[in-house]
């Protein structure tokens, strides 16, 4: 088949058909004359290639010939397609062309800006225009002026052809609304985020709740007894019905299940379990919960099933009142914010007055002025002269300005930090007792059920004096003072006809913290004052052992005294904050500055506190202040932003730097920066949603001084034994007892605290009595700025060991690092102070620098270092810190190492949780992982005597037990006699968590063998 293509493709050369017999019919050979080189074949080729329907096209420079292969296709059919895609594709671009220079047209333009202010910015100029004719103008107002005046001055250009605006005038009022509207979104967005807190508290309420009917067989005319729903307490009975909590009744019986939250405030009228109450009192330990116990709404049961009777429902419910003060609260300005009121109600007139003075220059002086900057920033803002340039920066002083700033200063603060604080048990009244919060000075304290726990206690007994009536008041005096009667309430015990025969002594012991926040309240430079209705000398020894001055503390004040003694502090120029927590103390509390209810209050208490502490906890105190504190300086920071964001927008956006600098905001950019100035006051006052995390702090790091299992030392716990704080080296340590018997001390590893045996203690206490401590640097003990390293553990558990089991060889049960500080004990304990060793998991040194020579460490070692360097940076340090002890990421991290992921629950990560966040516990962290390593376990094991238990968990991902540690102790039995090693199947780094009962019957073995 012969195929011509037409003219010559190359314009030089003559192009004919030669005889093609011998060709394919689908190809022709092109004569190309005038071709040079290979350059010019070169160039044939790319132009037959070009040509729609060529395949493939071979050109000869040496016969001046060129053939062209086609495709199936006919050659022209091909081309008429072509042509007809080019054809559509021109249309095409003819329509788009089109399109975009309409758009570009300024009645397109115009009418995009009248929809803007017709759809989206309707609200604002509508708002705004109102406001302005009632003569209260607000931000609103200067918005909608910016903008209508931007849209005017776009419609002129049309109507008016000789101004010379270009098109950019007329984005203005789009770009405008357009950047108002973004930042009130995020600034709604902030503000959702800031009322978080309170609206959790409504959340906690379930909507549906488990209604308990009559027990099978039982009338239905029967009351619904105690007795006759205790079955139901400790199964799940068919004789329940699911109802939506808003029909519960008050005398409705109820069943909630463990994990389940409570619906309503009720009594318990059967069942032993416990409850969370950490969003009533702040507080993380489970509070037990038996038959007459009150339970709370939005609490969580634990333990065992609870039937309970409806006392309190609905808006009448506790947490449904502790809503409704916060929301109270949140709508009690501060006093400062009556500035920020005084300001902004004057700021919007002053505003307008400042954007006509602004056109009034520039209109008529700038431009003769500065001919050169006012002409060039005429051009860049769209042309239109002096006028217009005026024009504009008066709609960018109107925009800019921004006394939303100033209004929302003060209120997301007190909105913030109520919110957080009652999540922390802190009910605050508003933000004028935030305000005087923060300008306390002095904090008295009532003693009775304030500074102590309002029980009182036999601490001393003397007997009676000889029958010799002469000698009988020295000989009395003195028998007294040998007892310790000094400063006790004490009872005399007589018989008619022999006189006194003998006295007690009882004392009212201090609450467990009490030492600790008052140390706290004086380094926050308060001073601290005692009054109480008791006896003088009782008061005295209580401020004594509390630590505060004895001319600070007065005795034998009743109610109207002690109201008196407030007022007097207030008269000497003292800003003071009274806490008491009984009906007696009401009249001191209303005459304070800022009374401060403990334990939720007593109901007059209560209603005269501006705070009130839902924790029972006298730490509270201080974290109530230090909130206050935050809070204020948060307003202050808050209001100096806005203020000072004013004074400099204003003037720029005015035209101040364009003399200088040429430089002249456009009223789009000005609408920025206003939405950016509320949007920053915002984002500021939710920092302090984190800065009152550090409350938590300070309320676990309440500590008492006193002495080895003193009364005022024992601090009671949801747990099955009892703490107590014991001083050593001028450090509170934080310990726990159990049972009785001979001793065994349990040391826990890095990062734990007692709390990680919870599951151990109770029953190795049923035939021993069983000691746990908390480490210096962890759990409830303190956390001083120092290096901590495994000799100072050392001496820590052999001075333990010496005052708490001297003459009773103890036997010592470790985990991780808790058994390398357990060997280091017995390796340097005098002879008969230690009985044998159980080791769970032991870790083989302090850190990373203590794993030997593995090639595994070698290979490791250089992120070793690299890990040491960064952490050896504070703020790297802090950062990873942070990070790493937040609850989501701890309990991914306790998830690899249990196997048991049911063990992983929220109590055990509370354990590690609160603790982190005591001030210190950074530093300890970075103590121990970047310190010296310490002497591994096979330089110590030589000197350790007595019997040798090694627990092991096969799926430890810590220390692997076929790992260099794991080795070294599986081969220890065949090198001591005493020695038994024991690999847990399916057990990870904390066998006796992971597994307890396993470990459990395990160590009570060992113990009844050797112990």
């Amino acid at each position: 088949m012969r195929r011509a293509y037409g003219p010559p493709i190359v314009p030089s050369a003559s192009v004919a058909q030669s005889d093609l017999a011998a060709e394919p019919a689908d190809t022709v050979v092109l004569d190309v004359r005038g071709m040079k080189c290979g350059g010019c074949s070169a160039a044939v080729r790319r132009i037959l290639l070009a040509e729609p329907g060529v395949e493939s096209a071979a050109v000869n420079l040496l016969t001046d010939s060129a053939v062209p292969r086609a495709v199936e296709a006919g050659l022209a059919d091909e081309a008429a397609a072509s042509e007809a895609r080019r054809r559509g594709e021109l249309q095409r671009s003819m329509v788009d062309l089109a399109v975009a220079w309409g758009l570009v047209a300024p009645g397109v333009s115009l009418a995009l800006g009248a929809a803007a202010l017709a759809g989206p910015g309707r609200p604002l100029v509508v708002d705004g225009a109102k406001s302005l004719v009632r003569g209260v103008p607000n931000m609103n107002s200067l918005i909608a002026m910016g903008a209508l005046t931007s849209f005017a001055a776009g419609l002129a250009t049309p109507l008016v052809p000789g101004l010379a605006l270009d098109g950019s005038a007329l984005e203005e009022p789009i770009m405008l609304l357009a950047f108002v509207l973004l930042g009130r979104t995020l600034e709604a967005r902030a503000r959702l985020k800031a009322s978080a807190d309170l609206r959790s508290l409504a959340r906690l309420i379930p909507a549906r709740s488990r209604l308990l009917l009559r027990p099978p067989g039982e009338p239905a005319s029967a009351p619904a007894t105690a007795a006759a729903v205790a079955p139901l307490a400790s199964e799940d009975s068919k004789d329940a019905a699911d109802v939506p909590t808003a029909s519960v009744r008050a005398g409705d019986m109820l069943l909630v299940l463990p994990g389940e939250r409570v619906p309503v405030d009720g009594e318990v009228v059967a069942g032993r379990g416990s409850c969370d109450e950490a969003m009533l009192t702040g507080e993380s330990a489970l509070v037990p919960k038996a038959p007459g116990a009150q339970v709370t709404a939005g609490t969580v049961v634990y333990e065992a099933p609870l039937s309970l009777r409806a006392t309190t429902t609905g808006a009448g419910s506790t947490l449904a009142g502790i809503a409704r003060l916060v929301t109270a609260a949140q709508a009690r300005e501060a006093p400062v914010q009556r500035l920020a009121d005084a300001v902004a109600g004057r700021f919007c007139y002053s505003v307008m007055a400042a954007s006509a003075a602004t056109f009034a220059f520039w209109a008529l002086l700038g431009g003769s002025a500065f001919p050169e900057k006012a002409a060039a920033a005429a051009v860049a803002g769209g042309g239109g002269g002096a006028v217009f340039l005026g024009a504009r920066l008066a709609v960018d002083v109107l925009v800019v300005a921004c006394p939303c700033a100033l209004g929302l200063a003060t209120p997301t603060a007190v909105l913030v930090a109520s919110s957080a604080g009652a999540r922390r048990g802190l009910l605050l009244r508003g933000g004028d007792v935030l305000e005087r919060a923060a300008q306390v000075d002095t904090v008295a304290l009532d003693k009775t059920g304030t500074l102590t726990e309002g029980r009182l206690r036999l601490v001393a007994s003397a007997p009676g004096p000889s029958t010799n009536p002469s000698s009988e008041a020295a000989e009395w005096e003195a028998r007294a003072a040998a007892a310790g009667l000094a400063g006790c309430t004490t009872v005399y015990v007589g018989e008619a006809g022999r006189g006194v025969l003998g006295a007690l002594g009882f004392r009212d012991a201090l609450r467990p913290d009490a030492a600790a926040t008052v140390a706290r309240l004086r380094a926050m430079g308060l001073r601290v004052a005692l009054l109480s209705g008791d006896n003088p000398a009782a008061v005295a020894a209580a401020a004594a052992d509390a630590g505060i001055p004895a001319d600070s503390a007065w005795g034998g004040m009743r109610p109207e005294a002690k109201a008196a003694a407030v007022a007097a502090l207030r008269a000497s120029g003292r800003t003071v904050a009274m806490v008491g927590d009984g009906v007696n103390d009401a009249p001191a509390l209303a005459a304070a500055d800022v009374g401060v209810a403990l334990g939720g209050g007593a109901d007059a208490a209560g209603e005269a506190a501006g705070i009130v502490l839902m924790g029972d906890r006298l730490g509270q105190v201080a974290e109530a202040l230090a909130l206050g504190r935050a809070t204020l300086a948060k307003i202050r920071q808050n209001l100096a932003w806005a203020l000072c964001y004013n004074l400099v927008a204003i003037p720029l956006a005015a035209g101040a730097a364009l003399p200088a600098f040429g430089v002249a905001l456009s009223p789009s950019a000005a609408g920025g920066l206003m939405a950016f100035s509320s949007l920053a006051v915002v984002g500021n006052s939710l920092l302090l949603r984190s800065q009152t995390e550090a409350l938590d702090a300070a309320g676990g790091g309440s500590r008492t001084e006193a002495s080895k299992e003193s009364p005022d030392a024992v601090v009671q716990t949801a747990e099955p034994y009892i703490t107590h704080t014991w001083r050593w080296r001028d450090h509170t340590i934080n310990y726990a007892v159990a049972g009785c018997g001979k001793p065994v001390l349990i040391v826990h590893g890095f990062g734990a605290s007692i709390g990680h045996f919870r599951r151990n203690i109770p029953e190795l206490a049923q035939t021993h009595k069983v000691y746990a401590l908390d480490l210096l640097g962890f759990g409830r003990s303190d956390k001083p700025l120092l290096s901590y390293t495994l000799e100072l553990w050392r001496d820590l558990v052999l001075d333990f060991l010496a005052e708490f089991c001297a003459g009773a060889p103890a036997l010592l049960v470790g985990n991780s690092m808790g058994s390398l500080i357990c060997l280091n004990v017995a390796a340097a304990a005098p002879e008969g102070a230690v009985r044998g060793l159980a080791l769970l998991n032991c870790a083989g040194g302090m850190n990373s620098k203590s794993l030997g020579d593995d090639w595994r460490i070698k290979v490791a070692a250089p992120a070793f270092m690299l890990v040491d360097f960064l952490l050896s940076r504070q703020r790297v340090a802090r950062y990873l810190f942070d990070s790493f002890r937040q609850p989501t990421n701890l309990k991914n991290v306790l998830q690899r190492v249990y196997i048991d992921q049911t063990a992983v629950d929220d109590a055990l990560v509370d354990l590690i949780y609160q603790p982190s966040n005591a001030d210190g516990a950074l530093e300890a962290f970075v103590s121990v992982i970047t310190g010296p390593p310490g002497d591994r376990p096979e330089m110590l094991i030589d000197r350790v005597k007595g019997p040798l238990l090694i627990l092991w968990g096969d799926r430890d991902v810590f220390i692997p037990c076929d790992g260099p540690v794991g080795k070294f102790f599986q081969a220890l039995p065949g090198k001591r006699p005493d020695t038994e090693f024991i690999m847990l199947k399916g057990v990870g780094h904390c066998p006796h968590d992971d597994n307890p009962v396993a470990v459990n019957n395990v160590l009570t073995a060992w113990l009844a063998k050797h112990h």
